[in-house]
């Protein structure tokens, strides 16, 4: 594959996705910082960090406090591509990873691994003696049930959706309706949180075990009532972007194979 790609970022993330490229000859720049990046950028793919925007500006070290993507754009060719995370506009060639069904998929591998490691770090005895619930069954609810049943938990699943709660019951799992869970929510030691609207609100979280612990996975920890439950001295553990904490190399790996999905594809659209 005859290509360069520019990316941009210092992570551990970063060294997963340049050493992917590297290992398959692949010519990648990488520009840890703002002033590192040349006025002209002899690319034809531009890897933006993720999160592309931290703080209302471009996700890297260094630069005016209003940079954006676009600044950074305007350094390449023409018809560069540009790889985003939550992060596009009309005028240039974004592909939001967000949007990507097999980046998320192959992400919810690494957080589930990494919700199940901050469960256990958590705990003064065996994961597989609590019960347990996860709130929701998307990507990341379904590999977590998978991962924690292979350990021996027992494990429930709770969702608004009935479609999700008959997909959970025919893989044999537990199931509870959202709209029950107030009334048996204190039965639960650990509750993997993955719905990313709150939902454990005070309905919920009045009843729940004494020494019941939460593990945050959605996206800003939208998922729980943190102002109730720090009132009330409900442990909420901070669950957010595993795969960049717990494992920055495969989540990197993830990161370049999508980039290179998305070359393809764009290739071939473009035959």
């Amino acid at each position: 594959m005859l290509l360069k790609i520019c990316l941009l970022g210092a992570s551990k993330r970063h060294e997963g996705f340049f050493n992917y490229l590297n290992e398959r000859k692949i010519d990648c720049q990488r520009y840890y910082c703002f002033d590192d990046i040349p006025d002209t950028i002899d690319s034809d793919v531009i890897a933006f960090p993720i999160p592309t925007i931290k703080k209302g500006r471009l996700n890297i070290e260094g630069g005016p406090s209003d940079l954006l993507p676009e600044e950074i754009i305007k350094r390449a060719q023409n018809n560069v591509l540009s790889v985003t995370c939550n992060y596009k506009t009309e005028n240039y060639k974004f592909f939001d990873l967000a949007h990507r069904d097999d980046f998320a998929y192959l992400n919810a591998v690494p957080t589930a691994e990494g919700a199940i490691r901050l469960a256990i770090d958590n705990l003064d005895r065996s994961i597989s003696d609590q019960n347990i619930l996860i709130t929701g069954f998307g990507r990341v609810g379904k590999i977590l049930a998978d991962r924690l049943r292979g350990l021996g938990c027992d494990v429930t699943v709770s969702a608004r959706s009935l479609k999700d709660i008959y997909y959970a019951r025919a893989l044999n799992l537990k199931t509870l309706p959202l709209c029950i869970l107030a009334e048996s929510i204190d039965r639960f030691d650990i509750i993997f949180q993955t719905v990313p609207t709150e939902i454990l609100n005070e309905k919920y979280l009045e009843n729940m075990n004494e020494h019941g612990k939460i593990i945050e996975l959605s996206s800003a920890m939208k998922g729980t009532d943190l102002i109730y439950a720090k009132a009330h001295g409900i442990e909420v553990i901070d669950g957010t972007a595993l795969p960049e904490k717990t494992a920055p190399f495969t989540a990197g790996y993830i990161w370049a194979e999508t980039v290179l999905s998305i070359i393809r594809e764009y290739g071939e659209a473009d035959e």
